[in-house]
């Protein structure tokens, strides 16, 4: 069993105790086999913002860009896209 370790650690008032107390050592979870979960995986460059552009401004649904970009390789969630589009109005009104 392995012991928290104890420090003290000086402080602009008086000497504080932390504590370390690990509960499970671990860790919480397997790692993940599906690259839709790390977001930075999915970042889109801006080669990849022009494409979804031109695609959204030919009235494309989000979910046939979706299918679009995973099918020439990219991987990318419908959220991404939801985000992507934000992001683009958000520029055009900036303008």
């Amino acid at each position: 069993m392995l012991v928290p370790p104890v420090g003290e650690f000086p402080s602009h008032n008086a000497l504080i105790k932390h504590v370390l107390s690990i509960n499970n050592p671990n860790y919480n979870h397997e790692p993940s086999n599906n690259l839709l979960a790390h977001p930075s995986f999915r970042r889109l460059d801006n080669q990849s913002l022009e494409r979804l552009n031109t695609m959204s401004k030919a009235s494309v649904h989000s979910r046939q860009i979706v299918s679009s970009f995973n099918q020439s390789g990219s991987i990318v969630a419908l959220q991404d896209i939801y985000n992507a589009h934000e992001k683009l109005h958000r520029e055009y009104l900036q303008r």
